[in-house]
């Protein structure tokens, strides 16, 4: 679940305005603190933006390791991804492809960055989005999940073992890989066609585990359709 409220100065809440801090909030989780790495616990954490004009990222602290503010200084305390958290969840669903016909598809939902999240000017003011590297590679947002299994996503590469499917993207180097286990239905839909890459923040993958098969494919295709997601088809490109 997402975090229900954190610590935030008066300048954060004056830049983001109540939508933005409450579309922020839903966009993070409670897990580790990017300070000092120790579990987050159940006290609201302290909410840092670190504002470098075209892009911010927003995270969560211990409020006795860092102090809530809207940093747009010159010095930066960003942890590099040492400390920051991914879950991913693998899926596997039946399309009706024509009249009397049935695929069965594999789908891996990646949240990469449960404590973090980026943060990009508009009209609205500043808001949650995706690191620049997931459209890069070729990710997304659809209205509809089901045609993309035949858009593939270049910059990204399946990698399918006996257990596990994983994506492999080309940048940032070194690769940065997300994988998940996998049932035997699963890998042998993603072995013989790849798999859909779905990458969110809005979803937790442990939270979709916990719902259930059927209820975690259903919240994961909402979250697509409702431009909470962005997308793409990993092509196989590896078998461990």
């Amino acid at each position: 679940m997402s975090v229900p409220n954190v610590i935030c100065d008066r300048k954060t809440r004056d830049k983001l305005g109540e939508d933005g801090l409450a579309a922020v909030r839903s966009r993070l989780y409670a897990v580790d603190c990017q300070t000092c790495g120790r579990p987050l616990g159940t006290d609201p954490p302290a909410l840092v933006v670190h504002d470098v004009d075209e892009w911010a990222q927003a995270d969560l602290h211990h409020r006795g390791c860092r102090a809530a503010q809207w940093n747009d200084g010159t010095v930066f305390g960003f942890s590099g991804g040492n400390t920051i958290s991914w879950r991913a969840l693998s899926a596997f669903f039946p399309v009706s492809s024509a009249p009397g016909e049935v695929d069965r598809v594999a789908m891996l939902i990646v949240n990469p960055s449960l404590e973090a999240v980026m943060l990009y000017p508009g009209a609205d003011g500043w808001r949650p989005g995706y690191h620049a590297y997931f459209s890069a590679a070729g990710l997304a947002p659809s209205p509809d999940a089901l045609p993309l299994t035949g858009r593939i996503a270049p910059g990204v590469t399946a990698q399918v073992g006996k257990a596990e499917i994983a994506a492999v993207l080309k940048q940032p180097a070194p690769d940065e890989k997300y994988s998940a286990p996998a049932a035997p239905q699963t890998v042998a839909a993603a072995r013989a066609h790849g798999f859909l890459l779905v990458v969110t923040h809005a979803l937790d993958p442990s939270d979709l585990e916990a719902a259930g098969a059927r209820d975690g494919v259903l919240q994961a295709l909402a979250a697509i359709q409702q431009g909470d997601a962005i997308v793409g088809w990993a092509a196989t490109g590896g078998v461990t």
